[in-house]
């Protein structure tokens, strides 16, 4: 799961995207390529973004993240009912963030190991303190920077279900359909349902 990928606060400007990932998933089903889907996404202002820039953007987060999700992952996400959609989002974003990644690892599950786990203020501050402490890039960034990626991450969790609110905090497992386990095993990431489930792997 960990590589020497580095870290990035690309985060702040890419939140959790589920009504723009469900519509280029269709899209790529219908056989759509990545620039007609840009061009059609732009002309009937699908993503409500203003201005060509805000849609290109966040276009490059959803591709990069659809880009690790194999024909059935893909299918979920497009058609699949929405919980189960939101996990299969979640995972990909784990896969292409190495900060989630490891939030999720580090402050994620071990709380939701608890009947009554949550992700409190003291368990996201301990997490950055860890990195800024062991790696140069996320001690480089600015005190606006960290604030803004706690609070991204807090409110991915909230939009996925994760966790009730952004307030309380407190952690909702996932129940993880055959489907999406078996679609995640397959691929050699076991170590992600784990990260989801706490370690339960709940049939």
């Amino acid at each position: 799961m960990y590589n020497n990928e580095p870290y990035k606060a690309s985060l702040t400007g890419q939140p959790f995207l589920f009504s723009e990932m469900r519509i280029v998933a269709r899209m790529r089903i219908d056989g759509m390529t990545d620039d007609e889907i840009v061009e059609k996404v732009w002309n009937e202002n699908l993503f409500q973004c203003n201005g060509r820039k805000g849609v290109r953007r966040t276009m490059n987060a959803v591709l990069l993240r659809l880009n690790v999700l194999d024909d059935t992952l893909l299918s979920l996400v497009a058609e699949g009912l929405a919980d189960a959609a939101k996990v299969a989002v979640i995972y990909s974003i784990m896969k292409t963030s190495r900060l989630f990644r490891e939030f999720m690892y580090h402050a994620y599950m071990p709380n939701a190991r608890l009947s009554d786990g949550h992700v409190d203020r003291t368990e996201v501050d301990a997490f950055f303190r860890m990195l800024q402490e062991q790696d140069e890039t996320v001690a480089s960034w600015s005190p606006s920077t960290v604030q803004k990626l706690k609070q991204v991450i807090v409110k991915i969790l909230a939009d996925a279900g994760l966790i009730n609110n952004t307030q309380d905090r407190l952690i909702l497992r996932p129940i993880l359909s055959f489907q999406l386990r078996s679609a995640i095993e397959a691929v050699g990431d076991s170590v992600y349902l784990e990260i989801l489930t706490g370690g339960d792997m709940i049939k």
